[in-house]
């Protein structure tokens, strides 16, 4: 197993949160702004890296690794955990640890390969990626770690790094991945977008220092899992629900922008946790007061309702959060637009069934 630090650039929109940080391919206008934030000095010319943390279901996350990133012959076909680190940029941005790969193998690190699962743009031609890590094992940092090169505490003592690829030790591995847990433990707002995703973050971080250095990453973990409620996840979404969760996504982008509110309002928390209670964090104008609301999308081919399945974390949740919270079914047909029904919990109990294991839908009569 190689331990690796790679710098890349900064994700410098406004519009993403941290967690949502370089999980969403670039627009024309985005590309454009980073390039000039760049222009005459230290950057390059591209901004490849704005999907190296976008996990789609069980897929592997593709990862755009920078042309100069070097890795010897000897050990490339070897396991790596890779951790993204950013460079200085044009002094807006402090140098920071943004998150780490592991289970990383390297699939074509000379030319790479062409990203199948985005369109081409053509601001910026076709994005290509490097290698691939298993989704299970990959996650930003709720909050970016301050890099000093100079320090020797997260990588070996430089004078400077420069650009490019440095291995790294044990310790230092040990270093970044406690100070990320540390970061968690420490946070003292957990709302339930936050409770969602530190949850995961957490998992991750503990199965990869569990995976690496047979132990867990704190003798506390266990106690910190049950306050982030990092025991149960759910298996991934299928590609299915991938599209319609797409669909709502941009439903409510429209939504917003309609009555003249942020775009960035509207969060698909799902693509940096696909085991998320629920998809999409949006808001909906209640009495004149902008309000958080919850949506869970369940997409089929089938008549509505049928062949969805609901897990008991999502039951408890709606209970919980009845008044701001939504199942919303999108259901496609061949030649046609999706269909989309918004529905609450006690909507979809007077509608249908459950049945046990994992509370599958099915029509009262």
């Amino acid at each position: 197993m190689e331990f690796t630090g790679v710098k890349f650039h900064h994700d410098h929109r406004r519009s993403l949160p941290t967690h949502l940080k370089y999980s969403r391919q670039a627009t024309a206008n985005e590309y454009q702004a980073f390039r000039n934030l760049y222009k005459g000095g230290e950057g390059g010319d591209g901004f490849h890296e704005c999907m190296n943390f976008s996990i789609n279901g069980q897929e592997c996350v593709k990862i755009y690794l920078p042309p100069t990133c070097e890795i010897r012959k000897e050990i490339i076909n070897n396991e790596f955990v890779i951790f993204s680190f950013t460079y200085v940029g044009n002094g807006t941005f402090p140098p920071c640890i943004v998150g780490v790969h592991a289970g990383v193998k390297i699939v074509n690190l000379e030319n790479g390969i062409i990203r199948n699962d985005v369109p081409k743009n053509p601001s910026y031609g076709a994005l290509t990626y490097h290698a691939e890590a298993r989704p299970e094992l990959v996650t930003l940092f709720s909050t970016p770690i301050p890099y000093d090169c100079t320090q020797g505490i997260f990588t070996p003592i430089y004078e400077m790094w420069g650009s490019g690829r440095r291995e790294i030790g044990k310790e230092h591995a040990k270093a970044i991945l406690k100070e990320a847990y540390s970061n968690i433990f420490k946070t003292k707002d957990i709302s339930l977008l936050k409770k969602e995703i530190l949850g995961r973050e957490l998992k991750v971080i503990n199965d990869i220092y569990s995976r690496c250095f047979n132990e867990p990453v704190s003798n506390d973990v266990d106690k910190v899992a049950i306050r982030f409620g990092a025991e149960n996840f759910s298996v991934a979404d299928n590609e299915l629900g991938r599209l319609g969760e797409e669909y709502v996504y941009q439903r409510e982008i429209d939504y917003v922008k309609e009555n003249k509110l942020d775009a960035s309002l509207v969060e698909w928390i799902s693509q940096v946790n696909p085991q998320s209670v629920f998809d999409i964090k949006t808001v909906r104008i209640i009495a004149g007061k902008v309000i958080d609301t919850y949506l869970e999308v369940k997409s089929s081919k089938m008549p509505f309702g049928e062949n969805i399945y609901v897990s008991s974390r999502q039951i408890e949740f709606f209970e919980q959060n009845h008044d701001n919270s939504s199942f919303v079914f999108v259901n496609f047909t061949e030649n046609e637009a999706p269909k989309v029904k918004y529905m609450s919990l006690n909507d979809v109990k007077n509608k249908f069934e459950f049945t046990a294991i994992k509370y599958h839908l099915s029509p009262k009569k």
